[in-house]
């Protein structure tokens, strides 16, 4: 013969009082300030690697005729900036010094006025 399982009641609900909801949490913790601390030499790091870029992009874009203005900018603000090989290379050198600086004065200042 089969055994029959025994069906098994529920448990009864629990009532919740009308002031108080089930599986609320009854303390609210305060928000606290967040302060964002911004790393100064990773920002001076990326500043310089992407004017380097900038400079050679500009350098491969103007050598075919492109953007000309852009060439003379550089040119006049970039000391040892031309679009020769050892003129491109100078210029990258240079604007990759601009961005470390720039970069390293930016999260410096991000940092103290952020509080």
């Amino acid at each position: 013969m089969a055994t029959r399982k025994k069906a098994r009641k529920a448990a009864p609900k629990r009532k919740s009082s009308p002031a108080r909801k089930a599986n609320t949490a009854s303390v609210v913790l305060p928000r606290l300030p967040v302060k964002t601390v911004l790393s100064k030499h990773a920002l001076a790091y990326t500043f310089a690697v992407l004017m380097a870029l900038d400079v050679l992009i500009v350098s491969i874009l103007g050598s075919f005729g492109y953007i000309s203005g852009a060439v003379q900018i550089y040119q006049g603000s970039l000391l040892s900036y031309s679009l020769t090989f050892a003129g491109v290379v100078a210029g990258m050198a240079e604007a990759a010094i601009y961005g470390l600086i720039a970069g390293f004065l930016g999260g410096w200042l991000y940092n103290k006025f952020s509080s």
